[in-house]
């Protein structure tokens, strides 16, 4: 009977290059030479992948040089320029791992995700090399620093001739260690295996490949989807677009560009949606628009949808411990494109080589269509575990990786993502899921931005509280108003016994996620 809630995908049909990631670079920069992989938004300047490659392997000979050694840590705190992707590939090359780390965050986190990573050599921006150079101090590293732009201009090396990548051992070593999100807690690095990264980047993908004539993403990075998204265009030839980071000013400034495929988190899609898409934008050329990161409601899906309407506007669902996609919609195939119309706010279908299940949260009793509960994959593209800790965590006591998310699927086996396990909180006996709420608070027309959270009460273990950001032309709202707006609308349980709260602002993330964590040190 637990079989037939299951959601099973077939076998990914594909076996991975055995000597890692180092050689499917090399060897897909090596055939697309001539072809252009990448430009920098702000100055237009372009890269070929033979301009890439001949940088990334004078790289890789000064790393060794420098001692570096197979296995060793390279470590990046940059934003986005046309040698932000080199440690990256380099570290490939010569069998080294890599991480990266988010110039925005601040010293106190800098040295907590240092102390994890302990990297032998690291690269920074000029503009974050105080911060990074305090940090090494103040875990007492003796890391080697290359600054971008000074001391990784390299002349040519007559070894460049005769390069060659570094084979792996095996396919399940760690190849790159990303961070998770840190929306809930302190961010922990995921390792990720050469196999995992190589599966994932043709797991549904093969059929776009034509179609990515140029992506562009605002993802910085630190983020698993930048790492992602520079692999795919090395391994498919797709030219990518880059800009240093997202700036709220300058959202649309992808467009500047035929963009025929762009990547933007729930975050951005928001704010482009209360800015407004100017008359004169060029989107002509694009093809997919793919929303990721978060949570988005069915109503900004729409809305998004009908300010790209000749494109496929789409939700597609991640997570850290799996590379690229958990799922997605396939939009080479026909059933995956009509669903995909019908159902705005799914997140898409399975991938292959993937299982699925939905469990009841406290019990982890297996649930069946249109029932909520945690969402749990099987899966071989799945993270090995977290750098330096105890993992078991991640797993059940059926090896079933825990995502931490609430979902649930429907009878056509598309997947919904209605928020995290750790921020669902209860009222008496009732679970409260602050997204369900957010969704509706969202609808007022006085609403800017809103989060839900819950408030501790002895008796009732939380109650739940309403932090709403307010339009600019409605200040004068009252709590009553938002109160009498839920009537109706909302169930007993769920009404805002904690309060409604009017703030300016609300905490985000870098990824520009609600900050959970921050609000509950703030107003619990």
């Amino acid at each position: 009977m637990e079989d037939e809630k299951i959601v099973k995908m077939p076998e990914l049909n594909y076996d991975p290059d055995p000597r890692g990631l180092g050689y499917v670079y090399y060897e897909s920069m090596l055939k697309y030479k001539d072809k252009v992989a990448q430009i920098e938004g702000l100055t237009g300047k372009t890269d070929t992948f033979g301009d890439l490659l001949e940088r990334s392997v004078r790289t890789a000979l000064n790393l060794q040089e420098r001692g570096l050694r197979p296995g060793e840590m390279v470590t990046a705190c940059t934003n986005h320029h046309l040698n932000s992707g080199i440690p990256l590939i380099a570290s490939m090359f010569v069998g080294a791992t890599v991480s990266h780390l988010e110039p925005s965050m601040s010293l106190n986190e800098t040295i907590f995700l240092l102390k994890q990573v302990m990297p032998k050599i690291m690269f920074v921006e000029q503009e974050w090399l105080e911060n990074i150079q305090k940090a090494l101090r103040a875990i007492d590293s003796d890391a080697e620093v290359i600054v971008f732009g000074v001391d990784d201009v390299l002349p040519p090396n007559p070894k460049e001739e005769h390069f060659a990548p570094h084979p792996v051992e095996t396919l399940s070593q760690t190849a790159v260690v990303v961070f998770s999100s840190g929306t809930t807690g302190y961010p922990k690095g995921i390792c990720l295996s050469h196999r995992s990264i190589l599966c994932q980047m043709v797991n549904k993908t093969e059929g776009l490949k034509t179609e990515f004539d140029l992506m562009a993403s605002y993802a910085t990075p630190y983020w698993p989807a930048s790492m992602c998204l520079q692999t795919l265009s090395i391994t498919k030839c797709i030219t990518r677009l880059v800009y240093p980071k997202f700036v709220q000013e300058r959202a649309w400034e992808m467009f500047d560009y035929q963009v025929t495929v762009a990547f933007i988190n729930a975050a951005q899609a928001s704010l482009m949606i209360r800015q407004g898409k100017a008359a004169d934008l060029n989107d002509d050329a694009l093809n997919d628009l793919l929303i990721f990161g978060d949570v988005l409601s069915e109503e900004k899906v729409l809305k998004m949808r009908d300010m790209f309407p000749n494109a496929r506007v789409h939700l597609i669902y991640g997570q850290t411990e799996i590379p690229m996609a958990t799922t997605i919609f396939d939009v080479c195939n026909e059933r995956d494109l009509e669903l995909m119309r019908g159902k705005p706010n799914s997140v898409g279908t399975g991938l292959y080589g993937m299982a699925y299940k939905i469990v009841e949260v406290d019990t982890s009793a297996v649930l069946g269509p249109n029932q909520r509960g945690e969402l749990r994959v099987k899966t071989q593209f799945q993270t090995s575990g977290y750098l330096g800790r105890d993992s078991s965590g991640i797993w059940d006591a059926d090896g079933w990786m825990k995502t931490g998310d609430l979902a649930y699927y429907d009878q056509d086996r598309c997947f919904y993502i209605v928020g995290r396990v750790k921020e669902m909180f209860k009222f008496r006996e009732w679970h409260i899921i602050p997204t369900v709420l957010e969704d509706i608070l969202a609808t007022h027309k006085a609403v800017e931005s809103v989060a839900v959270i819950g408030v501790p009460h002895e008796m009732d273990g939380h109650r739940p509280m309403a932090l709403v950001v307010l339009k600019e032309s409605y200040q004068n709202t009252k709590a009553d108003d938002i109160d009498s707006f839920l009537v109706g609308k909302i169930n007993d349980r769920q009404r805002l016994r904690g309060g409604i709260r009017f703030v300016s602002k609300l905490p985000l993330t870098a990824t520009g996620k609600i900050d959970r964590k921050k609000l509950r040190e703030l107003y619990t």
